[in-house]
């Protein structure tokens, strides 16, 4: 193997090696083999002297020595070249997409938690993913692939992180794609499963709803429960026995953890880089703190330290998270619905409608609206 090529370029070069992968991998190699030679013999014949004569004569002893040597070392210094430029040739194309921009779980492009949307043919390499992210700079984009159908797959990043599920991010890519391929149901295949999407315009706003995979929650370790309410200035009295700390699940990780009073959730201030390596540490992609106003409204607050997001307006997959586990810790009784509030404080208002089955996955539902060009960052 040469070590001074990529994976990637290697794998071409193998690729090259074994046969041709294209008619340009066949063409260009040897086309850069025969010219010099060939330009060398052809003007030595067309002298017609005797110094121009033993030149073409030297052109072709060169371009015989080249052909032999070439294919021990020259040749393969050409393809490395050339898979080179291959890996560069991919990775424009694999970077040519459209870059639409969403504010999900509200009417009002102002409000809810925007997020990138991309679609493209084919989803780019995931260091350009990261990359288009990072410049976005929204707490999301989702890439999709391919440009036209009803099953895509997507991949989500945050400007610092890949994240296996993120909903705001999927209500966003569902009213994008009805955009371009009209109502209906749209399926996903993300890192965390198979999620469909469903698109209709309801009393004139367009309106996406999605179906969590199965959710699952585990008991929060009393020493996390400590730390974690620490960092945030928190003491143990302020936290609701009714809505025990757990860790939640519905395509990524949360921690559940519910303030009893609305002032408690309202204010927010923790140290950063010390609860983002927590939160690392313990495979989590973001807090869902909430307060319960009654029976079917909640209010919460999301930080997402490790996305480099200080606090998330709307988090449709925390939204899933909680809804699994009020079922499934017997807090609700289903088939139930809950609203969540979240981003009031942020000046974001959201919305985020849940829907919570008897069984399966859990169902979140909300609008979406484009973000005119360059009037949010």
């Amino acid at each position: 193997m040469n070590d001074s090529l990529t994976e990637k370029e290697q794998r071409y070069l193998e690729q090259i090696a074994a046969g041709p992968v294209s008619l340009r991998s066949r063409v260009v190699p040897w086309a850069l083999e025969i010219l010099p030679g060939t330009a060398f013999f052809v003007y030595g014949i067309l002298a017609d002297q005797v110094y121009w004569e033993v030149f073409g004569f030297l052109s072709v002893v060169y371009f015989a020595v080249w052909r032999m040597y070439g294919q021990l070392r020259g040749r393969r210094l050409l393809k490395s070249i050339y898979a080179k430029a291959l890996v560069v040739s991919d990775d424009v194309m694999d970077a040519s997409g459209d870059l639409h921009r969403y504010a999900a779980f509200t009417s009002d492009p102002a409000g809810g938690n925007p997020a990138g949307v991309w679609v493209g043919d084919q989803l780019p390499a995931p260091e350009e993913m990261q990359r288009i992210a990072a410049e976005v700079g929204y707490s999301e984009t989702a890439f999709v692939a391919p440009a036209s159908g009803h099953a895509r797959t997507v991949r989500y990043f945050s400007p610092e992180m890949e994240v296996p599920f993120c909903g705001h991010a999927t209500i966003a890519t569902g009213v994008a794609l009805a955009a371009s391929d009209g109502e209906g149901v749209f399926t996903l295949d993300t890192l965390a499963g198979e999620i469909p999407v469903t698109v209709r315009e309801q009393e004139g706003r367009v309106e996406a709803s999605l179906v969590s995979v199965d959710p699952k929650h585990e008991a929060a370790p009393d020493a996390l429960v400590t730390e974690v309410t620490a960092l945030l200035g928190w003491h143990s009295d302020e936290l609701d026995p009714a809505i025990p700390a757990v860790k939640a699940f519905a395509g990524a990780w949360h921690l559940v953890l519910a303030a009893h009073s609305r002032e408690r959730l309202a204010s927010l201030d923790y140290d950063f880089d010390a609860l983002k390596a927590t939160m690392e540490r313990e495979g989590l992609v973001t807090l869902q703190l909430v307060w319960r106003e009654d029976v079917a409204v909640f209010h919460s607050r999301n930080p997402f330290p490790v996305g480099g997001v200080v606090e998330d307006p709307a988090t449709g997959a925390a939204a899933a998270a909680l809804g699994g586990y009020l079922r499934d810790a017997a807090l609700i009784e289903p088939p139930a619905a809950i609203s969540i509030r979240q981003g009031e404080a942020m000046g974001q208002p959201s919305l985020l409608d849940v829907e919570i089955p008897e069984r399966g996955g859990i169902v979140v539902r909300g609008t979406a609206v484009p973000i005119p060009d360059a009037t949010r960052s």
